[in-house]
């Protein structure tokens, strides 16, 4: 039995290290920030080249921050360990891949608390589109959650929302 409880804890370590695995895996450098800001009105997307798919995130805040009015809600989004780009507030924006396995990774930019994040992972098929909605529940409960939409609702999100114009932070 104690032989047992020291291998557990002679392996904690390794439990450990598998985590930051799956964060490097999705996401990228942790100290990448971003500027961002809504665009209200953009060009029609460009048409999808076929060896590739089209992937949208998009931000849906929910209800109004009674505590941060005016605050920017900014989402870093990453995808197969590089930064992406990031969303504000309720925005959205997208980037194309080519197919085959790839992971996402959402994570908060918030300076003053440690960062939460979310990871899915996917199997994109050339010339097709996919939608993520990122809930974004941090001034409640301090948690996201990142889940595939369904396209009529993730339509009418886009129709709805800015698009999410951001550059890294030098």
């Amino acid at each position: 039995m104690r032989l047992l409880l020291f291998l557990l804890l002679l392996s904690a370590p390794l439990y450990a290290e598998d985590a930051s695995v799956y964060l490097q895996r999705a996401c990228g450098p942790s100290h990448v920030s971003y500027d961002a800001h809504q665009v209200k009105n953009i060009p029609a997307p460009s048409p999808l080249d076929p060896q590739m798919a089209r992937v949208y995130f998009i931000q849906d805040v929910g209800s109004s921050d009674p505590l941060g009015v005016g605050r920017k809600l900014i989402t870093r989004v990453g995808m197969d360990g590089h930064w992406s780009g990031a969303v504000v507030n309720e925005s959205w924006f997208s980037v194309d891949v080519a197919g085959g396995e790839h992971h996402a990774c959402i994570s908060s930019q918030d300076h003053l608390l440690s960062p939460v994040t979310e990871l899915i992972h996917f199997n994109a098929e050339p010339g097709k589109t996919y939608y993520f909605r990122i809930r974004n529940f941090m001034w409640q409960t301090r948690r996201y959650e990142l889940q595939p939409a369904d396209s009529d609702q993730a339509n009418l999100m886009i129709g709805k929302f800015a698009y999410s114009a951001s550059t890294a932070k030098p």
